[in-house]
């Protein structure tokens, strides 16, 4: 049984629905239980059984509300009636899905944590981070195992709990690295995409409006493209308003599913101005599939890719990250690129994600029999 009560829909929400589907085309009987009707259609495989959760995690004090009794019992009750081999809760922090780890524990459920993101709250900035970390560290002892996205995130995890720690790697739909760059005639605008959850804490898009200023003072005609929504859209739509950039930004806001992706050879360099990461975003690959180069700023989650310094920058300033689309420019315009291209999609392929994951479920069910 997978289980993910996650309030949004992104990169590694996807990677669950991927996941649901390997699993049960692989003949596993599979239920998820899900709260993002994105994620439900995801999960596609006409053998899958799918539950829609009534609630999610959400708001600030989620990491207490996780402990709330009528709504724990509640979860209990719905678990037990489901009771299977294994139930693997889908988590992109400890606290998202908590309850059910509370739950789970309380019915004595072997139960995986997949787990996108195990920074440490404090190090990020995060709002009450010192007593979440509390809180957290009692989350962290409640799987018997858990699953990471990468080995960095594998490090964190282990040095928070001594469980057994497996990696699945990522996975985007395999498509043709270098794509033919659409036509845009004679106009000479420099398209810079950003795609993600629009978050200042995590995502950096508050440099964004900087950057535009930047590039147009050293005479750098730039259009930025803002894809995704999140907490932090109406203030980002206030800045670029209060500093006049309206006609240098587009909001395109939350898309369908596969849109960017379709969008990504229309610009000419994607940003990836995060503070924090789990790893690569599912979005870097999907550029560089479609034949687009990345600039990135330099975060520790990024070093199993051995992604090239100089399209890395230091977060929050736009001379770094100028530089950065200089050089993605550069690179994407050299022989360097295709084989770039090739080393980081041959290590998120669909067949790779398919045999890691039932390698990995095969060990963790030969676990609790």
């Amino acid at each position: 049984m997978l289980y993910c009560d996650s309030p949004s829909s992104g990169g590694f929400e996807q990677l669950v629905g991927r996941l649901a589907n390997v699993l049960a085309s692989a003949g596993h009987d599979v239920e998820l239980l899900y709260w993002h009707e994105k994620l439900g259609a995801l999960a596609d495989h006409p053998a899958l059984r799918k539950t829609r959760i009534e609630t999610p995690t959400k708001g600030p004090l989620s990491f207490v509300r996780a402990f709330y009794p009528p709504a724990l019992w509640r979860l209990a009750r719905e678990l037990r009636a489901r009771r299977g081999d294994l139930l693997v809760i889908c988590q992109g922090t400890i606290e998202i899905g908590a309850r059910a780890l509370i739950a789970a524990r309380l019915l004595n459920m072997p139960t995986v944590s997949y787990l996108a993101f195990a920074f440490d709250l404090r190090a990020i900035g995060a709002r009450l981070g010192a007593l979440r970390e509390v809180v957290d560290g009692l989350f962290y002892r409640l799987p018997r195992r858990f699953i990471a996205l990468s080995e960095f995130q594998r490090e964190l995890v282990q040095r928070r709990v001594h469980a057994p720690t497996r990696v699945i790697p990522m996975v985007i739909p395999r498509v043709a690295a270098g794509t033919e760059r659409q036509d845009r005639g004679t106009e000479r605008i420099l398209e810079l995409g950003v795609v993600g959850t629009v978050s200042f804490a995590t995502k950096g898009h508050d440099v964004l409006p900087e950057l535009s200023v930047a590039l147009e003072r050293r005479g750098t005609r730039a259009r930025i493209h803002v894809v995704g929504d999140g907490p932090d859209l109406p203030r980002l739509r206030r800045l670029i308003a209060e500093q006049n950039l309206t006609d240098r930004f587009v909001i395109h806001g939350l898309l369908p599913y596969g849109a960017p992706r379709e969008m990504m050879q229309w610009f000419d360099v994607l940003l990836i101005p995060s503070r924090f990461e789990g790893a690569v975003p599912l979005v870097g690959f999907e550029a560089l599939a479609a034949g687009t180069p990345i600039a990135t700023s330099l975060l520790p989650s990024t070093r199993d890719w051995h992604i090239p310094r100089e399209i890395q920058f230091d977060r929050d300033s736009p001379k770094e990250i100028m530089r950065a689309i200089d050089a993605a420019l550069r690179l994407r315009a050299s022989p360097d690129f295709a084989p770039f291209c090739t080393r980081m999609l041959d290590t998120v392929t669909e067949e790779l994600f398919a045999r890691t994951a039932l390698e990995v479920f095969a060990e963790l069910l030969e676990a609790v029999r």
